[in-house]
């Protein structure tokens, strides 16, 4: 069974995740990895066997790129909150670090790219520490 919604697709055993325009508050990684959640949900999987049950549905590997207005290829390092989702369910990336780069393999490991902030992510963040540090220093 493929699961479809918005621009993200599932060809066999290869996972393409692209964000779709109008859907900008997930991520397309993300929002493909709940769909598979949600359906295993459906079929009663046990909650401590849906991460290999996606796996086996999925495959082991995810394809993330991105295109920018112009159409070239930008840069799709997952989000801090994609790459935590990607690290749970241990899949192989294949992502573009930029217009000339490929980075293939997982984020666990040591030459993996560092996750980035989405620009949602760093004004919470940001939020954060203005409000961290107006409260008072107890000992």
């Amino acid at each position: 069974m493929t699961v479809q919604h918005g621009a993200d697709t599932a060809l066999g055993k290869r996972v393409y995740a692209v964000p779709a325009r109008l859907a900008a508050s997930f991520a397309g990684e993300r929002r493909l990895l709940e769909q598979w959640v949600q359906e295993a949900r459906r079929h009663g999987v046990a909650s401590h066997k849906v991460v290999s049950w996606v796996r086996r549905k999925i495959g082991p590997d995810i394809i993330v790129w991105r295109c920018r207005s112009d159409g070239s290829r930008g840069c799709a390092t997952p989000c801090v909150l994609c790459h935590r989702q990607l690290c749970k369910f241990d899949l192989r990336v294949h992502c573009s670090l930029n217009s000339q780069q490929w980075f293939s393999g997982r984020l666990t490991d040591g030459d993996a790219p560092p996750p980035v902030l989405t620009s949602g992510q760093r004004r919470q963040w940001q939020a954060f520490r203005e409000h961290a540090a107006t409260l008072p220093v107890t000992n």
